[in-house]
């Protein structure tokens, strides 16, 4: 009777893993544990690495595009503007045309069909004291 009350005192004080361990079970037990837990934060660590690498190379490249966008293909990206101006007498559309041309037309007709219908004009003819706007780019 006083041996199963010892027993019984032993199986509560001694934890399901450790009862019945000799001190050198017991110490690779825990090694083993302090093994897995550096394993685990050193892969944690690379993970945040990589996924930091990551991410600064996406956004790097993101915002490289943002700025490619400025020039295409060797070519810059200007913007269109309009001005308003006044046809003065003697003045026709295509030498107006040829005082306010850009580069981005390939020539001065097509410059001249793009005032055109910016005006919605159906003629070519053009008074002196009416106003035109002007497409151009800069």
């Amino acid at each position: 009777m006083m041996m199963s009350a010892v027993l019984q005192m032993e199986e509560l004080h001694c934890g399901r893993k450790t009862c019945g361990e000799t001190a050198e079970e017991n110490r690779r037990r825990k090694q083993r544990r302090r093994s897995m837990t550096v394993r685990r934060r050193l892969f944690l660590i690379i993970a945040l690495a990589a996924a930091a690498v990551f991410l600064s190379l996406y956004i790097g490249m993101t915002s490289s595009d943002a700025h490619d966008l400025s020039s295409v293909g060797g070519t810059q990206i200007r913007s269109r503007y309009y001005q308003q101006i006044e046809i003065k007498s003697g003045d026709s559309l295509w030498n107006i045309a040829d005082e306010h041309m850009t580069d981005e037309y390939d020539s001065i007709d097509d410059y001249v069909d793009d005032i055109m219908s910016v005006n919605k004009l159906t003629s070519d003819r053009i008074h002196a004291g009416e106003y035109l706007i002007i497409p151009y780019y800069r």
